[in-house]
């Protein structure tokens, strides 16, 4: 790769992996060793082993753990949301790097985007309202819902009538 400047900037490959709101943006640059995730070491963004283990699975599925240097940018979602978005992007870049890692990515799932989301929550309806906690025990009420009588009928119960 050549800069607009003429320089030759180091050869890598690219992958973005995701996972619920994470989003990790993988280069592997070939020679090294070492992985950087957001400008810090592997161990303080995934402070578990069984995140960094989970993260660097395609590298040690493919026989290619010490091979590359990772420089991996993430954001969004947790830190388990970021190892499993890691894995995917590292997959993703792997297969960049050599096509030929296909079967054996795809064998062990990690060409597979976990489509899973947290569920949106909904609207419980404007229309179901419930007498406040400080009313039922001032006025002898019973919590019931008030849906049926409207808005009128809050009123009223609220004001003793």
């Amino acid at each position: 790769m050549t800069t607009a400047a003429g320089n030759v900037s180091p050869q890598y490959y690219h992958g973005t992996g995701r996972r619920k709101r994470a989003v990790a943006q993988v280069r592997l640059f070939t020679g090294g060793s070492t992985v950087a995730v957001n400008g810090q070491t592997l161990e303080t963004a995934l402070p578990l082993e069984g995140w960094r283990s989970r993260a660097l699975e395609p590298l040690r599925v493919t026989g290619t753990l010490g091979n590359f240097s990772v420089v991996v940018k993430l954001h969004g979602g947790g830190v388990v949301a970021w190892a499993d978005a890691l894995r995917h992007g590292l997959a993703r870049a792997l297969l960049a790097f050599d096509p030929e890692l296909r079967p054996t990515l795809r064998q062990h799932g990690m060409l597979t985007r976990d489509s899973r989301e947290k569920e949106q929550k909904k609207n419980t309806g404007s229309n179901v309202l419930v007498e406040p906690h400080n009313t039922l025990n001032a006025k002898g009420g019973s919590g019931q819902l008030l849906a049926s009588r409207g808005t009128a009928g809050l009123c009223a119960s609220l004001s003793g009538n």
